[in-house]
Formats: C-alpha cells, sequence, structure tokens
C-alpha cells in the first residue's frame, strides 16, 4: 500500500452513554425548580415595570400641562391678573357650598387651547366613571369626578384625565388632578396624581418647601389619613420611584429617598 495507512471510519448510529444521560425525573425536577422562581420573581418584575411606566407616563403629564400653562400665561398673563375670584363662596342657611365656577371655566378654556384635548366632560357627566381609591386601599367617593359644570374636566389624547379643583385667593393657585390610562382601579399615588397651578407655574404636590395642599405625610400607603396619596405626586417626579409602596416608614426627603 505504497506505505500509506487506509483508516475505515464506521458512520452510523451512536450509542448515547447512560452515564451523561438525563432521565426524565431529573428533567421535570428542573422544569419545577425554574416554575418556582419565575412564579417568584415574575410579579416582581411586572410591578417594576408597572412603576416604571408610571413614572415615565407622569413626567409626561407634567411637562405637557407646565408648557401649557406657560404658553396660556404668555398669551393672557399670569392668572393673578385676570381678576378672577374664588370657586367657594361660603355657605347658604342650609349649611351648602355656595360655589362660582367662572374662575375654573374660564382657566380651564384658556388652557384647553395650548393642549391637545380629544374629550371635554359634560354637565353632570360622571366622568371618568369608575370607582376611586386611596393609597391604604379605603374606597373614595363611588365615583370620583363628575363635573360640576361643563370643560372643567376633559381628557387629553394620549388618555390622560385631567380635572380642575377650586381656584383660591390671595394665593391665587387651584388644585387639579391628572389620573394615567389605567385597566383597573383609579388609585390615589398609583395612577391618580395631584398638582398645584399657581402664576407662572404648577408644582406637584407633596413637594417640600413650596405652597401645595399635601404634604408627604399624605404618602403613606400605611395611614389612615383620608385622601392618602395626594402627597405623592412630587416624590415619583423628583425621585423617579415609586418606593413609598414598598419601604415608606424608611423613606424622608432629606436623607433617604430609595429604599436601596
Amino acid at each position: 500500500m505504497s506505505g500509506k495507512l487506509k483508516v475505515e471510519r464506521k458512520v452510523g448510529w451512536v450509542k448515547p452513554d447512560p452515564k451523561i444521560a438525563f432521565t426524565l425525573a431529573e428533567v421535570l425536577i428542573t422544569l419545577g425548580i425554574i416554575g418556582v422562581v419565575a412564579s417568584l420573581t415574575m410579579p416582581t418584575l411586572i410591578q417594576k415595570t408597572t412603576e416604571q411606566r408610571t413614572i415615565s407616563q407622569l413626567s409626561k403629564t407634567y411637562s405637557t400641562l407646565s408648557q401649557a400653562w406657560q404658553r396660556m400665561e404668555t398669551e393672557y398673563g399670569t392668572i393673578d391678573t385676570w381678576g378672577i375670584s374664588d370657586t367657594y363662596l361660603g355657605k347658604d342657611d342650609d349649611g351648602n357650598n355656595i360655589l362660582d365656577y367662572s374662575a375654573n371655566q374660564l382657566i380651564a378654556k384658556r388652557l384647553r387651547e395650548f393642549l391637545k384635548v380629544v374629550k371635554v366632560c359634560k354637565t353632570g357627566e360622571y366622568c371618568p366613571a369608575e370607582k376611586g381609591y386611596y393609597l391604604n386601599g379605603t374606597e373614595g367617593i363611588s365615583k370620583p369626578l363628575s363635573a360640576d359644570e361643563e370643560g372643567l374636566n376633559f381628557y387629553l389624547n394620549d388618555g390622560t384625565f385631567v380635572g380642575l379643583g377650586w381656584y383660591n385667593t390671595p394665593h391665587n393657585n387651584m388644585d387639579f388632578n391628572v389620573i394615567l390610562p389605567h385597566s383597573k382601579n383609579i388609585v390615589l399615588g398609583k395612577n391618580q396624581f395631584y398638582f398645584t397651578a399657581m402664576p407662572n407655574r404648577i408644582v406637584p404636590e407633596g413637594a417640600p418647601d413650596t405652597f401645595t395642599s399635601m404634604g408627604f405625610s399624605y404618602c403613606n400607603p400605611n395611614s389612615s389619613k383620608s385622601n392618602t396619596g395626594r402627597g405623592c405626586t412630587a416624590w415619583v417626579i423628583y425621585n423617579r420611584n415609586m418606593d413609598y409602596l414598598h419601604c415608606r416608614d424608611k423613606l424622608d426627603w432629606k436623607t433617604k429617598t430609595s429604599c436601596k
């Protein structure tokens, strides 16, 4: 063979080595472990994703409203120069509130000129009609936001609800709330948030060292206070987290602004 060796290779099925194969029991155990780990981690991942989406939506809404407010006051002057009066005028002889919505209607009308509005709620319409809840889980008003007067409540083109509150002097401010697009219940501090509007600016409620209706004490899921959740807006926007849902007792504005 002229000095060369001919090597023959046998091609065909090779019997697997039983020493390195997995048994059915081992496969089932592995799948079971993966399932347990997934069941433990998926809720946390979903919760984190939901919170990050809320933070982004709220920040975007705040920017949209702030820009519209600035454009409105550039066009018409700051609201303290409009000659408008308080919404609340006291009580009648029967103890009922006497309300004048003319200031609210004027502000809403002019503000809408600088927003992309797809729906304006009508007088007497429950808008939105879902139930509302406080951050501590207690039920709020059954149908939380009926439109007392047409034009005060409306929806933006991305599905965000905007509702204007009472106008007050001498601070020349008014509160208003937004409800982010949601699939379930309205929860104050989770998808419903409050702001305070005043000459030249809009301030998220709960911001320290600013004039807002509710402070951070009203952002505690363990609190028994009514309106709890209303003071969370500034925390979400400025600290970029919703950690008050997880470690509220450890948080404060000066020394601890996250659970980490």
